[in-house]
């Protein structure tokens, strides 16, 4: 099971499918070299690491840390003659960002606001972390 690639699959579907910004939202798994579709989310896999407390005698249990980190890049955008300013924007993705991770049992360790050189760009930050059975392959 290839975890990352198979939450960033999981993660697309819902945000498309939960979002009003669908239609205009780029999904990529590692920050691009320039930013020129917003809004922008960047899911990472920033750590997946052995939970030294579960693992069994003879190693064939154990669990994984995982640690994951969404940024979104945004601006004030216009969707059907209707503005939407970067804040409202942000908002919103951020509360279907913590849904998802919620839902698969993550916990939300950092949500805070990120400076980006480009001034016209607002950007967020969340950090969430959840633990792995390598038995049934089930988020804890």
């Amino acid at each position: 099971m290839d975890i990352e690639n198979d939450l960033l699959k999981l993660f697309n579907q819902y945000i498309k499918a939960n979002s009003i910004f669908a239609d205009v939202l780029l999904i990529v798994p590692k920050t691009p070299q320039s930013f020129s579709k917003f809004p922008t989310i960047v899911f990472l896999e920033s750590s997946n690491t052995d939970y030294a407390n579960s693992k069994s005698l003879n190693r064939q249990e154990y669990m994984d840390r995982l640690t994951y980190t969404v940024e979104i890049y945004s601006k004030d955008i216009t969707i059907n003659n209707i503005r939407y300013f970067s804040n409202a924007v942000i908002k919103e993705l951020n509360n279907l960002i913590y849904k998802f991770f919620n839902n698969l049992g993550f916990n939300r360790v950092v949500s805070n606001r990120g400076e980006y050189m480009d001034i016209t760009v607002d950007r967020h930050i969340s950090v969430f972390e959840g633990k792995i059975n390598n038995w049934n392959g089930k988020i804890i």
